[in-house]
């Protein structure tokens, strides 16, 4: 126990006393809560401190998809969520699109890691929207006709450039 807590001690020194972002990733030999085991019995003496590295650091645990557990014993008996990717706030800004995904465990007992970021660009912005033009006699009504008036169907982007091309013909 006593070698996690100095791995985690060096770990937070070592960010506090450089600035920058960090992704802090690998076994980390500890789970976080009872949820995290199967097969064996809960330790709240070895998450704590490990819960407290996380908070104390500033590090946020990315949630992972996929699989709920990271390591099992070779009967299958035993499993545990001991692999982690986890981030200083200001990455989590930066890649808000990211993810954390486990495979299947092929020859190892833990099972691999993907971590990527998928950015969705949904194109320009349809359209702004003036305060100015929320005093307009019938603006509201008139946006209000012509939010109705589309197929339920149509996607909301869809939606939005019609109604910014009727504005724009002040329709």
């Amino acid at each position: 126990m006593g070698e996690k807590i100095r791995l985690w001690n060096f770990l937070a020194d070592f960010k506090e006393r450089n600035d920058g972002l960090y992704i802090f990733f690998g076994d980390f030999i500890e789970v976080r809560e009872d949820a995290d085991i199967f097969g064996t019995i809960f330790n709240p003496i070895g998450a704590n401190p490990f819960n407290n590295f996380i908070n104390n650091a500033g590090l946020i645990d990315i949630p992972m998809g996929g699989r709920r557990f990271t390591w099992m014993n070779k009967s299958g008996t035993k499993m545990s969520l001991l692999d982690r990717f986890m981030t200083s706030h200001g990455v989590a800004g930066i890649f808000s699109d990211a993810s954390l995904d486990a495979f299947n465990r092929g020859w190892s007992d833990h099972v691999p890691l993907f971590f990527h970021v998928e950015s969705k660009d949904f194109g320009p912005i349809p359209f702004k929207v003036f305060a100015s033009w929320m005093q307009r006699d019938g603006f509201k009504k008139f946006v209000e006709k012509s939010w109705t008036d589309d197929d339920m169907h149509v996607y909301f982007f869809e939606k939005m450039k019609r109604l910014k091309k009727k504005i724009k013909r002040g329709q």
